[in-house]
């Protein structure tokens, strides 16, 4: 299964397999970022609004500093990064967001998501 995001305010369309759109929300709602993720809502079709897709890019542009793995040794205090690497290690390779999107094919697309929902309000669509 498969989503295509596409803007109001242009029509610029973007494919994400059904992995990444969760792993684009789970990021999206990662401590730190101004987006929590609506219990009521299916983010598998429907539209978001232009508010919160603008917290949404917000809260994966503020993360995407951290997705790549040389940024975030850098920039993480020894002891975060300790922890984070422990996590990761029990979680397996990609259940962890951030690396997820440290892949740098998978972090074009966070980038591309970006662009996207800071255009504003735009539709999600399931594609089977």
């Amino acid at each position: 299964m498969a989503y295509t995001l596409t803007s109001q305010a242009t029509g610029e369309m973007m494919e994400l397999g059904s992995r990444e759109w969760e792993k684009l929300l789970e990021l999206a709602a990662t401590s730190g970022g101004n987006w929590e993720r609506q219990e009521d809502r299916d983010y598998n079709s429907g539209q978001i609004d232009s508010e919160e897709a603008a917290l949404m890019a917000e809260s994966v542009e503020g993360l995407l500093p951290y997705t790549s793995s040389s940024e975030r040794s850098d920039q993480q205090p020894e002891e975060t990064r300790r922890t984070r690497e422990g996590l990761r290690e029990s979680l397996g390779h990609e259940e962890d967001p951030l690396t997820f999107f440290g892949d740098p094919r998978r972090r074009h697309k966070a980038q591309h998501f970006v662009r996207l929902a800071s255009l504003g309000a735009f539709q999600i669509a399931r594609n089977y």
